[in-house]
């Protein structure tokens, strides 16, 4: 069984509206969270193996510098791996 979370924020010295119009915005503060639940159990006589997991994230007051993206600036890569159907993961 597995239980992880992650937290990044970010916090910036000149926030304020930028473009062409100003039609853009740079938030003062920016607040990341991510989780996930994991099971594995192996059936004894069978040796079948079942795992159910959950996968979670989200952020507050977001910008476009800041927006969460899949794998995004996240550094322990390696021991969270990333798992979708059809995308590239490492081996």
């Amino acid at each position: 069984m597995e239980l992880s979370a992650w937290y990044e924020g970010q916090f910036r010295f000149e926030p304020g509206d930028y473009g062409l119009h100003g039609d853009r915005r740079v938030e003062p503060e920016v607040h990341r969270f991510w989780g996930r639940g994991l099971l594995v159990y192996t059936m004894p006589d069978s040796r079948q193996r079942l795992a159910v997991g959950v996968l979670a994230g989200g952020s507050v007051h977001p910008d476009r510098f800041s927006a969460y993206r899949v794998g995004g600036v996240f550094t322990l890569a390696s021991e969270f791996p990333l798992v979708l159907p059809g995308y590239f993961e490492e081996s």
